[in-house]
């Protein structure tokens, strides 16, 4: 008991005991617990107040009161304890005492509303000029200065400084200009060497950088860091690291592909800070420096790099440890942390050790990150200012230290009144802490356990530790035999009432899943795909709420992405396609008496298990809201079926990827999953509208209802559900044109003729079933809720694809193709365009009057778009090319070479990519379908007039032509496109007809049917017919020019590339060079007659018909003769 009256014989005493008193009450010291503090401070403060020479000490007793009355929402008497400790701190010269009572009055009364009473920060008395009169500007101050009005003057800046970080978030606004207000002050007073207050500078920084300030704060740190001071020159890297972690933030909130180099200096510079802080005794850049250090490490906790940042978790710890921090809840995170990292590296011991310091807590508070402002001074640097005649009372550093290390095994911690209601726990961390203990505990027992549950946790250490795949899946799958048999009890519902009941039923079922997934994460790990799919279905068995444990949904939506992969995996063992619909549908296994689903074992339950798992993952991420986990499964879904997707087989996805879009379109943060948003619902169109053409390629076959013009053959029966989009597209054309003739009823709204292409509906014919009709509805709704919900710069990247695959399902429905009017001006233009391309493509056909003009219509929208649409232009040149619309098309095609190729160069004139080397890789593409349509248009806009020329003018026109699809050809080999390279080598054979039947014609030809055969052989090439009688006729052209080594040459490079079984004409023609050339003809000829002896026959006359001399004409002729 504290005396009332005090003696100067017992004035010791009450001085000693009202150190003891702050010692045993550091615990309560706490945001949350000071409140139960007030009595007691309240009677320790009225007896020092009676100390004589107690000033400083008097004045931290009153600042903690202070801090106390102010939780109780007693702010006018806050204010007074905290103004009484601020006028007895005047009377000291230390800096930090005076400091510190400025900032807790300024955050005083920015807390209590009455800011308007703060103390502004006055400039020093004494201009810098006069004091430093005749010295350069880095000179020391003068010995006029007065020491003791630079420290006030430099509490009051500060204190200007905490006013901006105390105050609301609404007043952040106007808080740069008083930042700047500040620091010009600080430029005027005389402190340091370099004419401003740098440790006000380095705070002024910091302030900035936690309100985002990004301008203000580098300059503040590029100040500071130039301090003789360590205290500043510390503060200006925290602001940089600071800034480091925030742009990352942004960079993974974006979605964008950020490496974690960048964050793992970040936290070895964040060392480094910490070291720095201890060593200046600066525990408020302690609390900072450890606040940022694990927002740092938050994307860095993975498994696999939590190794990486344990060693900086731990310094974090024991400097938090060695300043007795009263942030319990950022040390218990450290510490359990800190423990996973010692389980994984087998330090056992350590680990237990570790787990023990948060155990004794009662719950904390998850940190988020640090763009909130926090209090300056926090209430552990006052026992740094307990007066030194106390030594014999308190403890030294180094002994104190070491006590608050110990101290951290019973460490307690506040947890948030939600944090408690929604985990159902006093303490949420022990949620880990209790699986972590009972698995150190049974991993470092002697004796073996004797429970179910005990042994199976054993066996799954075991397994985590085995490194050989066989003794892993032992242990594995013996700890999933010992799970599975024992009995298991569902997960509380979110309406039922908190209980120990509750409790013990939420923690068994979240322990009895966690298991589970462990068991497939570790068996995943070691590829073990079998026992993947047999502990997945038991981590799924129960249904868990993201109301009780969104943790748990998580781990579960992991799961199901590892049992797609498994099966996968499974299916690419039996080198069997991921997606083939069996003609019955596999029945799915389940325990009778548990209930669980079994673990599919055939290839169509493994076909089956795939999207089902894929869907599952997805709708449990968006359920649990975790967006990062919703785009993992999105892109999942595109990864596994990419295959598929390339290949033009949409049909069999269409329920898998209306599916996916529909969840994602759930999500309320749709703008950070605009890419796989975008991708799925363009390919869920793409496949209603394939789904849509095979019905229409049945009804026709099945003898539909719709008028089918003479000589269209139908699709085969077994063809039409493998045939990829673009064949449908191709033999579904007929059939739809023949309907809209049949059936040329416009559509009700449609536009007049001249004001916009006029639809027709294709289900007029009765080709499309309502279930088509259906599916082709529901995909357009999908893609305008797309446009609909994504910004315009999200909708940009792949907007012009959705609006394309938009068009075409709208063209089938009958509806107008213009998208909606809400997305981008920019995306509304190209839709603009999109349609009237569709126009042109359209089956009900048009005039050519009218497609000329809309083809105008769309080649003078792209017009006004910067940069110039090079893809458009050429998809736009292509369709007008088929319309029949040459001279837009040609029109298109001359704007798309102008744009992309560098200026004053042809492109006839370029034969190696080289030669223009400002052109992009993706642009070669649209080059060689611009080359290729005016190629084409020659042709066929002078097709009439060609008839009625000289031989000479119809050379030459064809020449100009095959210039042309020459150039295309070589565009597309620089592209890498196969087929558009041998779509250019067709039109460069149909060009070259007219010139094929006489020799002097077939000269004309010349190089340039070298170079595409050349070309040719460079791909693999779908049609090797055409390229082999695209070979034969420039060994045609070789023999009639009589260049037998170069015919020589083109045979062997064909032959290379081509496939045995078309080697026949090659061969034939080979021997002839071989002949001419005086070479051996046996090796050859032997294997043309193993094809067959007329075969033979006919490579000999061939030979005689090209043989020079009579006596090797006769011999040819006679071994024809022998053959035949």
């Amino acid at each position: 008991m504290l005396m009332q009256t005090v003696n100067c014989r017992y004035s010791l005493l009450v001085y000693n005991g009202s150190v003891h008193y702050w010692r045993i009450s550091r615990v309560l010291q706490r945001e949350g617990l000071r409140c139960h503090l007030l009595p007691s401070g309240q009677t320790v403060v009225d007896a020092v107040r009676k100390l004589p020479d107690k000033q400083e000490w008097l004045s931290s007793l009153l600042l903690q009161l202070a801090l106390g009355q102010l939780e109780v929402g007693k702010g006018d008497e806050a204010i007074k304890s905290v103004d009484e400790a601020q006028q007895l701190s005047k009377g000291s010269n230390t800096a930090g005492l005076l400091s510190c009572m400025a900032t807790a009055q300024a955050h005083m009364l920015q807390a209590t509303g009455k800011a308007s009473k703060a103390p502004k920060p006055k400039a020093s008395a004494k201009p810098a000029a006069a004091a430093g009169k005749g010295k350069g500007k880095d000179s020391l101050p003068g010995p006029e200065m007065d020491p003791a009005a630079l420290l006030k003057e430099e509490a009051s800046l500060l204190a200007a400084v905490q006013a901006v970080q105390s105050g609301s978030a609404a007043d952040a606004a106007g808080a740069e200009e008083r930042l700047k207000e500040v620091l010009q002050q600080s430029e005027s007073s005389q402190a340091d060497t370099r004419g401003a207050k740098l440790r006000v500078v380095a705070q002024v920084g910091w302030t900035a950088a936690l309100l985002g300030q990004t301008p203000l704060a580098e300059a503040c740190a590029s100040r500071a860091a130039g301090s003789q001071d360590m205290g500043p020159r510390t503060w200006a890297d925290l602001t940089r690291a600071h800034q480091q972690i925030a742009l990352d933030r942004v960079s993974r909130s974006k979605g964008e592909v950020t490496s974690n180099a960048g964050l793992l200096d970040v936290m070895d510079k964040l060392d480094a800070i910490l070291h720095a802080f201890v060593g200046c005794q600066d525990v408020n850049g302690v609390h900072n420096a450890c606040r940022l250090l694990w927002n740092a490490a938050l994307p860095l906790l993975d498994w696999k790099l939590s190794k990486q940042v344990k060693r900086t978790m731990t310094s974090a710890a024991q400097a938090l440890a060695s300043v007795a921090s009263p942030l319990h809840g950022l040390r218990a995170l450290l510490h359990l942390e800190i423990a996973k990292g010692d389980m994984a590296d087998d330090l056992f011991t350590k680990a237990a050790s570790e787990v023990k310091k948060p155990q004794a807590g009662t719950g904390y508070c998850p940190l988020k990150f640090c763009h909130s402002c926090h209090l300056c001074v926090d209430l552990l640097s006052y026992h740094c200012h307990t007066p030194q005649s106390a030594s014999a009372v308190a403890e030294p550093d180094s002994v104190q230290a070491a006590s608050e290390i110990k101290k951290a095994q019973a460490l307690d911690y506040l947890a948030a009144q939600a944090a408690q209601q929604q985990w159902d726990l006093e303490r949420p961390l022990d949620r880990f802490i209790v699986p972590l203990n009972q698995a150190l505990t049974i991993k470092t027992a002697v004796e073996e356990p004797e429970t179910g549950s005990e042994q199976a946790v054993l066996l799954i250490e075991r397994g985590r530790d085995s490194k050989a795949p066989a003794a892993r899946a032992q242990h594995l799958t013996q700890a999933l035999q010992r799970l599975a048999a024992l009995p298991h009890a569902p997960p509380p519902k979110p309406s039922d009432a908190s209980s120990a009941e509750r409790q013990a039923q939420h923690a068994a079922a979240r322990l009895r899943t966690k298991h589970f997934c462990d068991i497939a994460t570790l068996a995943w790990d070691a590829q073990l795909e079998g026992l993947v799919r047999q502990a997945c279905p038991l981590a799924l068995a129960l249904d868990w709420s993201p109301e009780v444990d969104p943790e748990v949904v998580r781990w579960q939506a992991e799961v199901s992405l590892l049992e797609a992969q498994a099966a996968v995996a499974a299916c690419r063992k039996l080198q069997a396609p991921l997606l083939e619909p069996p003609s019955e549908p596999p029945i799915a296994a389940v325990d009778p008496v548990t209930g669980v689903r079994k673990a599919g074992s055939s290839l169509p339950q493994l076909q089956q298990l795939i999207p089902q798992a894929l869907l599952t993952a997805l709708r449990l991420s968006t359920s649990a809201k975790q967006t990062w986990l919703v785009a993992n499964s999105a892109t999942a879904i595109w990864n596994t079926y990419l295959p598929n997707l390339q290949q033009q087989r949409y049909a069999p996805l269409l329920d898998l990827l209306m599916s996916a879009t529909n969840m994602l379109l759930s999500q309320p943060d749709v703008d950070l999953l605009a890419a796989q948003l975008t991708g799925l619902v363009t390919a869920g169109a793409l496949a209603a509208e394939h789904a849509a053409l095979l019905a229409v390629l049945s009804s026709r076959q099945s003898g539909g209802t719709a008028a089918v013009p003479a000589g269209t053959e139908p699709a085969a029966a077994s063809q039409h559900k493998t045939e990829n989009l673009q064949e449908a597209r191709k033999l579904a054309a007929p059939v739809l044109s023949a309907a809209a003739a049949a059936a040329p009823t416009a559509t009700p709204g449609a536009p007049k003729p001249g004001k916009g292409p006029a639809k027709t509906d294709p289900a007029a014919g009765g080709l499309l079933p309502a279930q088509a009709l259906t599916q082709l509805k529901a995909a357009a709704e999908a893609c305008e809720a797309v446009m609909s919900k994504l910004s315009s710069a999200s909708n940009a990247a792949g907007g012009q694809r959705l609006l394309e695959a938009y068009a075409h399902v709208q063209q089938l429905r009958g509806m107008p193709t213009s998208a909606p009017s809400s997305i981008s001006p920019t995306l509304q233009q190209t839709s603009k365009v999109i349609a009237l391309m569709e126009s042109l493509t359209s089956p009900a056909g048009q005039d050519t009057t009218r497609q000329e003009a809309d083809a105008q219509q769309a080649l003078s929208l792209l017009a006004s778009q910067q940069p110039l649409n090079i893809e458009l232009h050429g998809k736009l040149a292509k369709a007008a090319l088929q319309a029949g619309a040459t001279t837009a098309a040609v029109q298109a095609a001359m704007a798309l070479s102008a744009a992309a190729l560098p200026p004053g160069r042809a492109a006839n004139d370029i034969v190696e990519a080289s030669d223009a080397p400002g052109v992009a890789a993706g642009d070669w593409q649209w080059l060689a379908v611009a080359a290729c349509v005016l190629g084409q248009a020659i042709l066929a806009s002078n097709q009439d007039v060609l008839k009625a020329q000289t031989p000479a003018v119809q050379i030459h026109v064809r020449k100009a032509c095959m210039a042309h699809l020459l150039a295309a050809a070589r565009f597309a080999c620089f592209a890498q496109q196969a087929e558009l390279l041998q779509s250019a080598a067709m039109a460069f054979w149909n060009a070259a007809t007219e010139l094929l039947g006489t020799p002097e014609s077939r000269a004309i030809l010349g190089e340039g049917l070298d170079e595409l055969a050349t070309l040719m052989c460079g791909v693999k090439c779908s049609d090797a017919v055409f390229q082999v009688e695209l070979v034969c006729l420039l060994c045609q052209c070789m023999v009639d020019a009589a260049r037998w080594e170069d015919g020589l040459k083109a045979c062997e490079s064909a032959m290379s590339v081509l496939p045995s079984a078309t080697h026949l004409p090659v061969s034939t023609w080979k021997v002839v060079f071989l002949s001419m050339l005086g070479r051996s003809i046996e090796d050859e000829m032997s294997r043309i007659t193993e094809r067959g002896a007329h075969h033979s026959a006919a490579a000999w006359l061939r030979i005689a018909d090209h043989a020079e001399q009579p006596e090797q004409q006769l011999h040819a002729h006679q071994q024809a003769g022998g053959l035949a």
